[in-house]
């Protein structure tokens, strides 16, 4: 009996959560930029993959953690990093999701990785850049930039001012 009544409370809860949000979402005193569309952007805003997507991602990943560990060029500290990393986002990557930080930390690892000038990296790059133009193709859908704007990839200027450095 207890668990009915606290089940009922706890969804009457939600239910008084949900009615008070849509009240300050409909109330006059809110212009377009404030608190409502801030509620909005968090709590309906998404990145949407396709089945498709998920699928090819879910495969590029184990093909980017076999390439890590076979590759002998990579530090053990540094593939450990990897393989921690990548694990952290295969266990986080979902249809929809928030956040897309995890993806973009890994392409800075093949930033990284391409800068090392060692060609046995470089499969593990292209794997990398691969998931990365699906994740960009879906941030820029969901940000509605027009259809088939270009992954930016890395900036070569940035790279040739460090090489001088």
């Amino acid at each position: 009996m207890d668990r009915d009544k606290n089940l009922s409370n706890v969804l009457t809860s939600f239910r008084n959560v949900s009615q008070a949000v849509t009240n300050l979402r409909d109330t006059d005193l809110l212009n377009p930029h404030g608190l409502s569309t801030k509620l909005n952007l968090i709590m309906f805003f998404a990145y949407k993959f396709s089945d498709g997507d998920v699928s090819k991602i879910k495969e590029l990943i184990g093909e980017l953690r076999d390439s890590i560990n076979s590759n002998g060029m990579l530090s053990e500290n540094h593939r450990k990093r990897l393989l921690f990393k990548l694990e952290s986002l295969d266990k986080e990557f979902h249809k929809i999701m928030s956040d897309l930080s995890k993806f973009w930390d890994l392409f800075g690892e093949a930033a990284l990785m391409s800068r090392m000038g060692t060609p046995d990296l470089k499969p593990a790059v292209g794997i990398i850049t691969k998931i990365m133009r699906i994740v960009w193709s879906v941030q820029a859908t969901a940000n509605q930039l027009i259809s088939g704007t270009d992954f930016p990839g890395l900036p070569t200027q940035v790279l040739k001012s460090d090489a001088n450095a």
